[in-house]
């Protein structure tokens, strides 16, 4: 099912941002090859880190050269050529009605003072969909896992689905009751640098200014004081009879580091 959700999440952020996409949700293998060379560009990342060098290689080296060298990373590749060819179609194409309705559309008919060249553009393309997709099928996965694992709260969801009636295009307002979608605690990490020292309280130890630091949301988001003694079960109703508990979440970072998914 996580590969499904990635193909579904991968062709409606690539709609939205270029309004085409690679229709990995009508392949046989919901583009599963494709995920499996992005899974491998995420571990190289560690090796980029330490030989930026690498990341040079990797963008400028032909596809046929790639191919050769680190042929995991052929479709990935191929990925990147697509969305510079987006870039330059919306470029010579650009299409007014598409602006309403497309990220990059919108980027290139603005005014924004920032570079518009292709590659600064792929890139941001690369961001964009890396965004979109994984995160988000990451979510809705152990969204999944915790209803299946949970029939009583399942069944709740599907009668409150049988009960709605959504009219396209519009933004039906059960979405926001549906808190069994929003309880599943992730894990990603916030960096930051401390401003002065600080004193670790309950412990006896000075952290310099200036040391990067960082906080687990999943440390967090089981904690006991925020969430109760039953942090750690599954029960999305909290969110509904304690609505002050989203100024505890914060999933997707706080501050200048917040994401905007």
């Amino acid at each position: 099912m996580h590969h499904i959700f990635k193909a579904c999440t991968s062709d409606v952020i690539t709609v939205y941002a270029f309004d085409n996409s690679f229709e990995f949700m009508n392949k046989p293998d919901y583009g599963k090859s494709f995920f499996d060379s992005t899974d491998v560009f995420f571990y190289m990342t560690y090796l980029f880190a330490l030989v930026p060098a690498l990341v040079q290689f990797a963008q400028n080296t032909p596809s046929w050269l790639l191919k050769i060298f680190i042929p995991n990373l052929a479709q990935l590749r191929d990925r990147q050529d697509w969305w510079i060819n987006r870039v330059r179609d919306i470029k010579a194409l650009p299409n007014p009605e598409r602006v309403k309705n497309t990220i990059f559309e919108g980027i290139l008919s603005s005014s924004l003072p920032e570079e518009k060249a292709d590659l600064r553009l792929a890139s941001e393309a690369q961001l964009t969909v890396f965004a979109g997709e994984g995160t988000t099928a990451y979510s809705l996965t152990c969204a999944l896992y915790h209803l299946l694992a949970q029939p009583v709260e399942a069944k709740k969801l599907q009668d409150e689905l049988a009960a709605a009636c959504f009219v396209r295009g519009q933004i039906h307002p059960l979405h926001k009751s549906m808190s069994c979608l929003t309880s599943a605690p992730l894990s990603r990490r916030l960096f930051v640098c401390t401003p002065e020292s600080w004193l670790v309280r309950g412990k006896q130890h000075t952290i310099p200014p200036g040391t990067v630091i960082s906080m687990s949301p999943l440390d967090t988001h089981l904690h006991p004081d925020a969430f109760g003694d039953d942090a750690y079960e599954y029960r999305p109703q909290r969110w509904i009879a304690n609505p002050k508990l989203n100024r505890y979440f914060h999933g997707f970072a706080r501050g200048t580091r917040n994401c905007v998914g």
